[in-house]
């Protein structure tokens, strides 16, 4: 049984099913299968301590992928970098492009929606605001996507998200208590009010 093979068999029994692992073996050469077995027999009967079995199953079980030598050295099909294994290690770190629709880090985010982007320009959006809604007053005062903007701000109380923005520039016509809402729109959005573009 190659450590491939047994990685197979790791990944189809959940947990330390025995029963599934014996059965998977045993498709295996009858060498293997007494080998492996032993080594469930030794683990047993050490009270799950691995140490006195560890020559028996060290080698599949317990290697770990080295990231530059061209091979696949714990069995799972994936070489160097392709092993999740060795995706931050150094010799395999790939910087994030801010604007290239890939998680070139594998981080889980790509793009402005990865922390690294953050600062970039691509990703900032243009300068504040986008629009200057001037003193005008009613329903549906603007309209607009958020499609294609950037993420250039936070709202430091009311919630945080890397969702792209918009930013309008309003001014109040007169001294009084106005209402902004954004209801109506078709997805879950955060609406918040500075003072200006740098402002609280």
């Amino acid at each position: 049984m190659s450590c491939a093979q047994l990685n197979e068999c790791l990944g189809q029994c959940p947990g330390d099913d025995q029963r599934c692992l014996t059965s998977c073996f045993r498709e295996s050469t009858p060498a293997a299968v007494a080998a492996f077995e032993a080594a469930i027999a030794c683990i047993e009967a050490n009270g799950g301590a691995y140490e006195p079995c560890m020559d028996l199953v060290e080698a599949c079980l317990f290697a770990r992928e080295v990231c530059d030598d061209g091979l696949d050295n714990n069995g799972d099909g994936l070489v160097d970098c392709e092993d999740p294994g060795c995706w931050q290690a150094p010799a395999c770190f790939v910087p994030e492009v801010c604007d290239n629709g890939v998680d070139d880090d594998r981080d889980g985010f790509s793009d402005c929606d990865d922390f690294d982007c953050a600062l970039e320009p691509v990703c900032t959006g243009p300068a504040c605001p986008d629009a200057d809604l001037g003193r005008v007053l009613g329903q549906g005062v603007a309209r607009g996507t958020t499609v294609g903007a950037g993420n250039g701000s936070a709202p430091s109380t009311c919630g945080y998200s890397f969702a792209p923005e918009v930013a309008y520039l309003w001014s109040a016509p007169r001294g009084g208590i106005f209402r902004f809402d954004t209801e109506g729109s078709s997805f879950d959005t955060v609406l918040y009010l500075r003072d200006g573009c740098e402002g609280e």
